[in-house]
């Protein structure tokens, strides 16, 4: 029997213990691969990614292979009647300059070109484009016999042209022989004209590189705008909302720059509309810009002086907006070009200044957006008019406006960063002063309840803050207080009130002077500890018109109880008064000492104010001398009290 127990508290033991110690083992295995995924989350997935892709930019063969199409020379001529028919405009350009390119400077006027195309040594399919992406329609003939060869516009083409990626194109297919073409186009923008031949093999995949960059462009921006926006929502914040208007402009500045403008959300922009939307969006992009730099940099501008600057790049885009409606395109572009060229180089002025004196990290990465769309913008009309290919491909309106777009928002969030630091240091600033100031803090709900108080208000109402105690208004103070505090708080009862709280144990009440206000349906208020002062003022107010050895009444609460209940009674109301004083007092004090006078004179007053009715006071108006008044008391009366207060055999003090 005995084995059998111990053999059952064994078993109980081991499935009790042991079953503890393989639950902890299996807890720290949870605690661990949790560990190991986390990290293995944060930093091997984000460094893999990184290497990869700095792999796939460097090492790896493009998606869209092709060495790209080659320039045509051409000729070229300005139609500034618009009256030239297709034969005279190609015995015209018999005398005009060779050129590979051409730029229209803002001209509106048709232009003639004629150019030649050659046999390609492998035979394939001959496709020519006239890449300029402000080209408005443009007609071609075969220049050794005028036939047609299409014509084109943002709204329609007839083949063989037709609408590639930001202009229009001609299908020439295998030639046999060299193949002159004569093109007129319009324009609307500063065009560059200009003629490249590809083989079809290569033109295809250029076009869908083109529709990628393009896709990629409008997803990327479009959703970080989507993010900003919601994050506006969320934190309430305008500057957010200001930040999503901007990327949305730029990304219209891109498309305008790479020629995909001409779409908004895959539908075709309308021809009426497009010059109308290409004004408004620079005007759009060149405030929003401004507004945003001024309202990011708000407190470093401050610091950096020099208001003036800004003040003018702001007073700048008035004339632009109004410029934007009343001037055609060609004469908008140019106020525009001179309007940023002066913003520019302002905001380039602060952007150094907040650098050097505040060393702000939002004004380094909004410099590094900002320098980057400089550095694209320039680079692209450097490449076009040097002809440098060193960085094409890598550097565009694509990589541009996303960079710049990321770093801008690289800027915001840094600036949140900073805000939420400064926030959080002021709240945990607040809450040691909350915990640590001497008055006492407190939150109570509409219905009286206490949500949450402070230290100093926990000592002060007795309440140990580690227990989850919901307690009332009432509970702590005088009936009725619940109704005062909300007279205060509705301003019936001025700024502040004097309560009493409830007793506690052996400690007498304690007074608290209140304040407090209405905060979002909830009490927000302070308690001070007056007790003392409280007492101090009775006390003086007491002394004021109380003797201080006996605590009757002195001269002046003699005089003043007289006063009122004279005041008090009607015509024939009764009223006596009765004069006390002690015989052979001085032996007392001459025998004894004063402080057994002394004595004797508190258990007179006690005695007597003993045997004195309700409504009758005694006041000491000398050494030994009292007075009493008797209120609605006949004389008769009064004689007989002041009888019974001085019985016949007086009593013997103590020897």
């Amino acid at each position: 029997m005995h084995a059998a127990g111990y053999l059952r508290a064994y078993s109980t033991a081991r499935r009790r213990f042991g079953g503890f110690a393989i639950f902890r083992s299996i807890n720290g295995t949870d605690t661990a691969i949790d560990s190991l995924l986390f990290r293995f989350s944060i930093y091997g997935v984000p460094i893999a990614i990184g290497v990869v892709s700095l792999l796939a930019f460097f090492a790896w063969d493009s998606q869209y292979p092709g060495s790209g199409g080659t320039n045509l020379e051409f000729r070229y001529l300005q139609d500034a009647s618009g009256t030239l028919k297709p034969a005279q405009a190609l015995a015209h350009l018999d005398a005009a300059p060779t050129v590979q390119f051409h730029d229209t400077r803002l001209s509106e006027a048709s232009f003639w070109i004629r150019f030649v195309v050659p046999v390609t040594s492998r035979g394939d399919a001959t496709e020519l484009e006239l890449p300029s992406r402000h080209a408005v329609e443009t007609t071609c003939w075969n220049a050794s016999d005028l036939t047609s060869l299409g014509h084109a516009s943002r709204s329609a083409a007839v083949r063989p042209m037709k609408a590639v990626k930001a202009a229009f194109t001609i299908e020439l297919g295998r030639l046999h022989s060299p193949v002159t073409v004569l093109c007129r186009g319009t324009f609307a923008g500063p065009a560059r004209i200009s003629v490249v031949r590809w083989s079809a093999s290569e033109l295809d995949p250029s076009i869908q590189k083109f529709h990628r960059e393009s896709g990629l462009l409008d997803g990327g921006l479009i959703v970080l705008t989507l993010f900003v926006l919601l994050t506006a929502i969320i934190n309430r914040e305008w500057i957010y909302v200001l930040f999503a208007a901007w990327l949305v402009a730029n990304l219209r500045m891109a498309a305008l720059s790479a020629g995909w403008d001409t779409q908004w959300f895959a539908r075709t922009v309308p021809l009426d509309w497009m010059l109308p939307m290409r004004k408004a969006t620079i005007a759009a992009y060149y405030v929003l810009t401004i507004t945003l730099f001024g309202r990011l940099f708000r407190n470093e501008l401050i610091r950096v002086g020099y208001p003036k600057f800004l003040r003018l790049a702001q007073w700048s885009c008035v004339p632009v907006l109004i410029f934007m409606v009343v001037l055609p395109y060609s004469q908008f572009l140019p106020y525009v070009w001179l309007s940023a060229a002066f913003s520019i180089a302002v905001l380039v002025f602060y952007m150094v200044r907040i650098l050097f004196i505040t060393r702000s990290t939002v004004a380094m990465w909004y410099s590094a957006s900002l320098g980057i769309a400089l550095f694209a913008s320039l680079y692209e009309v450097i490449s076009a008019a040097l002809g440098i290919k060193t960085l094409i491909g890598t550097v565009n309106s694509v990589t541009a406006a996303l960079s710049s777009s990321l770093m801008a928002a690289l800027a915001i969030a840094e600036q949140m960063r900073l805000e939420r630091q400064e926030k959080v240091k002021a709240q945990a600033e607040l809450r040691s002063t909350y915990d640590a100031i001497p008055i006492g803090l407190f939150t109570l709900d509409k219905d009286g309840a206490f949500v949450r108080f402070n230290p100093a208000s926990s000592e002060m109402l007795g309440v140990d803050l580690s227990e989850n105690i919901h307690k009332h208004w009432s509970d702590f103070f005088e009936p009725g207080a619940w109704g005062r505090l909300q007279d205060l708080v509705s301003g019936r009862a001025g700024q502040e009130i004097e309560i009493r709280s409830v007793p506690k144990d052996a400690q007498g009440p304690k007074w608290f002077l209140v304040k407090a206000t209405i905060s979002k349906d909830r009490i927000e208020g302070s308690l001070q500890d007056i007790t003392d002062r409280y007492e101090a003022t009775e006390r003086l107010r007491f002394l004021a018109e109380n003797d201080p050895l006996t605590g009757v009444l002195n001269r002046h609460g003699i005089e003043t109880v007289l006063g009122e209940t004279i005041d008090a009674l009607a015509d024939d109301g009764p009223l006596a008064i009765a004069y006390l004083d002690l015989d052979r007092f001085k032996l007392i004090n001459d025998l004894y000492g004063h402080l057994a006078g002394d004595e004797v004179l508190k258990q007179l007053c006690h005695r007597i104010k003993g045997t004195l009715p309700r409504g009758c006071d005694i006041g000491r108006v000398g050494g030994d001398e009292f007075v009493i008044v008797f209120r609605n008391t006949p004389v008769r009366s009064g004689a007989d009290i002041c009888r019974r207060v001085i019985p016949r055999r007086p009593p013997k003090f103590p020897q």
